[in-house]
């Protein structure tokens, strides 16, 4: 039977750390079923002999196959009789996930002891169950003959179906944030196409059912890039482009520089990550000082001459592996980021991170150092004040920053070219969101036509609006990339206030889950057949007001509330939608009256907005249709509170002096307030008196 064996270094690292160890006692472990939680109904099976199967819903769904380590060469399993249980002992504990128990088996394979654990909670927050895996002494050569084999197998699990439901699978995979080998389709079927290897993971396992139960195993560019105003270098290209900026009237708050300005050694890789004086030639802190915009700098993998390392000079400890190298060294980083914080580096952005981890072998076969690197980075950025962007990025990598707060964005999709489809990122976007890491689409065009870019080769994006909406609803980084003159200040003015803010949802659009269940099941499921996204803008958990994308629909389809993950409030029972380009219809929204989208293509998307309808005390029923004129009209960052008395009262804030317009529909009539925000940056709406009070 085939294995799902995923227990990789960097997993292994993670819940480690989040392990609290309290108390151990022996005894002997009968077969039972222990319940994890009961929402959805999770109960995990174990016996004395190592086996350990997941039941949801009373139906067993995972079953587990035998567990296998290598060392010193082999491989030593409990199906060849090679791994030998020595005993079983119970353990429990408290960590900030609550109280946990936990059964953990000991091994011998030859000279060595290895143990497993199966973790779980009593009373969790959420259903979950963690299995862990430890050397408990040194072992030499545990590396796997294949470069996508695991070192050990546990938990390990049969690629079968005994549910009797039929499941489906969304696996993640490949770079930028498994979004370029994420696959779907039916488990346990013989051809089961699920990611494998160590740039794979996690994989979700999930059922047709309307409430979509699943079970989640984890691991607990622009125009002007290389390409400059003819005749000029980039340090003017960079002048020309910021002495334009006042001209769209738009407010830009950084710049981005990509990987043109620093020098290469071996391999194309960063030799010495400071600007070229063909590039800069009066210097980057020069051209800082000279535009005040903090800067977004990209970065490579290193070269096995970099200038940095010992063995080239330098003074920094690095492992060097013919023309690649990765430093071991918390100075070098503190010293490299407090630099870049001179010419005006805010957020360092790590690219190439799957090209530096598989051509490191040190980076496989050492435990430790994939962690050490990582965290060493991230701290010099919590040292320095400088954020981290991931970009090229394996899951491993996206899963290790859990534990790097400084990491707070990441690539979810291909480089930006003008035209293709690099804007459909709802599902990656699930499993940045899950991380705890904003989303970031790359940059975009504003403007359809912008000849004599040479490296993107294309000349047309058709889909300007829609690239600077998904931009905005991913919570990420907003980032037009056009020529001087080519900037459309009114699409860009719909992401930001007047100070350059992104007003932005609450979390990050995703793809419903009737469209992975559809990408899975096939025309077996209705679902939608193409990319529809959700999201709300949350105020307290009262108010919640909801935003649904459809586009590049084959066919219509009809959502629901609960489609949306729209969850009703008990003081709304009904919500009202409309669509972003009219407000003539301003439909109740509930499971019975759904929502139609239909006709909904790239340049024409299908955009709606969701509002609570508001019955006051005289019968008087107030939707809040908020700023329409931007792309989320009712943004945590636009809007402080929502109060109900006898009006609804909406305080807002923005740049002082900026001009915000607020839409309402009073008794099924739409109306609009005009405020302008006092010297403070505020002001308060009132719904039905149509009045506008400044701070």
């Amino acid at each position: 039977m085939p294995r799902f064996a995923k227990m990789d270094a960097y997993r292994h690292i993670i819940l480690r750390t989040i392990l609290l160890i309290t108390a151990v006692d022996s005894y002997v472990l009968a077969s039972r079923t222990i319940p994890i939680s009961k929402s959805p109904d999770l109960s995990l099976t174990i016996t004395d002999d190592d086996d350990y199967n997941l039941n949801i819903n009373g139906r067993p769904w995972l079953f587990s196959e035998s567990t296998f380590f290598r060392a010193d060469g082999r491989m030593f399993s409990v199906e060849e009789g090679t791994l030998t249980l020595i005993s079983v002992t119970n353990r429990s504990g408290v960590d900030r996930m609550g109280q946990w128990n936990s059964v953990d088996f000991l091994y011998k394979a030859g000279s060595h002891q290895m143990q497993t654990s199966v973790m779980y909670y009593i009373q969790p927050i959420y259903p979950l169950v963690l299995f862990k895996q430890k050397y408990l002494d040194d072992v030499h050569d545990a590396s796997a003959t294949l470069r996508d084999e695991t070192i050990s197998g546990f938990p390990s699990f049969q690629v079968v179906d005994k549910s009797d439901i039929g499941l489906g699978y969304l696996s993640y995979g490949g770079m930028m944030t498994g979004d370029t080998r994420r696959k779907f389709g039916k488990w346990g079927e013989v051809m089961t196409d699920y990611n494998q290897g160590i740039t794979d993971g996690p994989l979700a396992i999930f059922d047709k059912n309307q409430t979509a139960t699943t079970f989640v195993i984890s691991p607990a560019r622009a125009y002007y890039y290389y390409n400059t105003v003819p005749g000029k270098n980039y340090e003017d290209t960079m002048l020309d482009i910021v002495s334009y900026f006042p001209q769209t009237g738009i407010p830009f708050k950084y710049i981005q520089y990509d990987s043109w300005w620093y020098f290469k050694g071996l391999g194309d890789g960063v030799k010495t990550w400071v600007g070229r004086p063909d590039v800069f030639p009066h210097g980057m802190q020069w051209v800082y000082n000279k535009t005040g915009l903090p800067v977004s700098a990209h970065n490579k993998f290193w070269s096995g001459d970099t200038t940095y390392a010992k063995q080239n000079g330098g003074k920094y400890n690095f492992i060097i592996e013919g023309s690649r190298a990765v430093p071991d060294d918390q100075t070098f980083w503190d010293d490299l980021l407090k630099s870049g914080r001179e010419w005006g580096l805010i957020t360092y952005e790590q690219d190439w991170l799957n090209h530096e981890f598989v051509n490191v072998k040190a980076l496989q076969t050492n435990v430790s150092l994939g962690e050490r690197w990582l965290k060493q980075m991230g701290q010099a950025g919590i040292d320095n004040n400088v954020t981290i962007q991931y970009c090229m990025s394996n899951s491993r990598h996206i899963l290790q920053a859990l534990e790097i707060p400084s990491v707070t964005q990441a690539r979810v999709s291909m480089d930006y070219h003008p035209g293709l489809e690099q804007w459909k990122i709802g599902v990656s976007s699930i499993f940045a969101h899950a991380m705890g890491i904003r989303p970031y689409k790359d940059t975009f065009w504003t403007t359809r036509y912008q000849p004599g870019n040479k490296y993107i080769g294309g000349t047309s994006e058709p889909n300007t609006e829609l690239n600077a909406l998904i931009a905005t609803l991913s919570t990420g980084p907003v980032g037009p990339g056009d020529m001087i003159g080519a900037f459309n200040a009114s699409i860009i003015m719909k992401s930001v206030n007047a100070d350059g803010k992104i007003l932005k949802p609450s979390k990050p659009a995703t793809a419903i889950d009737n469209q992975i269940r559809r990408l899975a099941f096939g025309a077996d499921f209705n679902g939608p057949s193409g990319e529809v996204y959700t999201t709300y803008s949350d105020f307290g958990g009262m108010w919640k007001f909801g935003i649904i994308l459809a586009a590049d629909l084959l066919a219509g389809y009809t959502i629901t509330p609960t489609d949306a993950g729209f969850q009703q409030l008990p003081q709304f029972p009904t919500s009202r939608v409309f669509s972003h380009s009219s407000t003539s219809s301003i439909d109740i929204f509930t499971d019975d009256t759904p929502l139609v989208l239909s006709g909904c293509s790239t340049v024409a998307y299908c955009l709606h907005y969701t509002s609570p309808t508001i019955a006051m005390g005289d019968n008087t029923v107030v939707v809040v249709l908020g700023e329409l004129d931007k792309w989320v009209p009712m943004s945590p960052q636009r809007v402080v509170w929502i109060r109900m008395d006898t009006d609804v009262s909406i305080r807002i804030t923005g740049a002082p002096s900026e001009v915000v317009t607020f839409w309402f529909s009073l008794n099924d009539q739409v109306v609009t307030v005009k405020c302008i925000l006092g010297p403070k940056g505020f002001a308060t709406i009132l719904a039905r008196a149509l009045k506008c009070t400044p701070e």
